[in-house]
């Protein structure tokens, strides 16, 4: 029998100009499918994080950092065969939201 990860990602931005917006977050194995991260959940590198118009790929802590704009709409993650994600694999940007 196949096992599924589950994956979720965690968004936390920072407005710094009224236009702009830089998107910072971790993609991790949610095992408890609340997709919140805690203690001892394994982040995931390698993974593709994108604002539909940047790509970035997770760091060796499962870390990301997309540039953001005006226009931002949604972050998306990619999901690797063997996972699923715990929730959507998407999460709305909001305008003024800091923490998702």
């Amino acid at each position: 029998m196949k096992k599924i990860f589950l994956l979720s990602i965690i968004v936390i931005t920072g407005f710094f100009f009224k236009t702009s917006a830089q998107y910072h977050g971790r993609v991790f194995l949610d095992n408890n499918m609340d997709q919140l991260y805690d203690s001892g959940e394994k982040l995931i590198p390698g993974i593709k994080v994108t604002d539909g118009g940047s790509i970035v790929v997770t760091n060796d802590k499962g870390e990301f950092e997309l540039p953001g704009s005006e226009v931002t709409r949604f972050i998306y993650v990619t999901v690797p065969a063997g996972y699923q994600a715990s929730g959507n694999f998407y999460l709305k940007a909001e305008q003024g939201k800091s923490s998702y």
